[in-house]
């Protein structure tokens, strides 16, 4: 018994538990690699080709309050109108826990990045100022929505610019 308890005390540090007490909030954000959070501003988000013939753009999000090791999420970009543009993008998903070490991450926060948000026809939203939401709900139907002003882009090289290909 007391073996037990001592493999329980040594592993308790290392182990990771969502922040229940919170308000449960969600912080919108994108990236392939890394989270970058969406500010206040309309942000210009990076419109990619993927290898499969489609165009895309990188969800991410953090989540606290929320029992991310088992949630659903759900993203979708609508226009100023409030109609869909694209369609939603769904998950269920366990989170990885937040690495503390990176500003606006708290303790008990969980997040996700690289979520390909297919867009079905870029050539109609490219510019667009667009809002993409973002929801997140836990199977004891704790949840936290969020919105973000986004404009899609292609980016464009120096080589495009000026008609060198």
């Amino acid at each position: 018994m007391r073996v037990c308890i001592l493999a329980l005390l040594l592993v308790a540090p290392g182990c990771v538990f969502p922040d229940l007490q919170s308000t449960p909030r969600i912080v919108p954000g994108t990236g392939e690699t890394e989270f970058i959070p969406l500010t206040a501003e309309a942000d210009d988000l990076v419109l990619t080709n993927g290898v499969q013939g489609g165009t895309h753009i990188w969800g991410a999000v953090r989540v606290i309050g929320t029992d991310w090791r088992d949630v659903r999420l759900g993203w979708v970009l609508t226009d100023s109108e409030g109609d869909e543009v694209t369609e939603s993008t769904n998950l269920r998903q366990g989170l990885n826990q937040c690495a503390r070490t990176e500003p606006g991450c708290d303790p008990g926060m969980g997040e996700i990045v690289a979520v390909t948000l297919v867009v079905d026809s870029p050539s109609s939203v490219r510019g667009d100022e667009l809002t993409l939401t973002v929801e997140a709900i836990d199977e004891e139907g704790r949840a936290a929505t969020a919105s973000s002003l986004v404009r899609p882009i292609f980016l464009v090289t120096d080589e495009e610019e000026s008609g060198d290909q």
